[in-house]
């Protein structure tokens, strides 16, 4: 009988349930202009025995963007995923990404924020110029860069004091 039971003790000693691996999702915060192909990442990681951070490869990983669309991938061999969700309209986006563990590693989840900007129109007021500038009387000059601040200012009047200066340096 005492042999019995200790054999059943060495086998149910043996049966010992193992936890899994904790794991995290790391991902930052990411800003596109509209136009931009929005492509964010993440990095899936493990804590072993020790607690050290390991890079956890062909884990399954799904990104959500507000709570609408998702993609799965796999990570690579570094852990890394990257998920592309096109082209977006301006705005604001939550994405949540989650691993859904097996029996040897945990799940997890992350979440981010993904700004889109709308386009920026152009600049019409900038202090230089390029192209072909009408100074009146018949006259055209060109030039590239030429740095006149012409907004709030009158062509004319900067020409005149441009001409002043250039005069009283030219003895006739």
């Amino acid at each position: 009988m005492f042999k019995r039971l200790l054999i059943v003790l060495l086998l149910v000693g043996v049966v010992v349930a193992v936890e899994p691996f904790g794991t995290h999702l790391f991902a930052d915060d990411y800003t596109f202009s509209v136009g931009d192909e929005v492509i964010v990442s993440a990095n899936l990681v493990y804590f072993n025995g020790s607690g050290d951070e390991c890079n956890l490869s062909d884990g399954n990983v799904t990104a959500n963007i507000n709570g609408g669309g998702s993609l799965t991938d796999c990570t690579n061999g570094d852990g890394f995923v990257s998920f592309d969700f096109g082209k977006l309209d301006a705005g604001n986006y939550s994405v949540e990404f989650s691993y859904s563990g097996n029996g040897n590693y945990s799940s997890c989840n992350e979440s981010i924020n993904v700004n889109v900007l709308p386009s920026t129109p152009p600049d019409n007021n900038n202090s230089s110029s390029s192209g072909s500038v009408d100074v009146g009387g018949g006259s055209v000059v060109d030039g590239v860069g030429v740095g006149l601040p012409v907004s709030g200012l009158d062509l004319n009047v900067l020409l005149f004091l441009f001409c002043v200066l250039i005069g009283c340096f030219i003895k006739i």
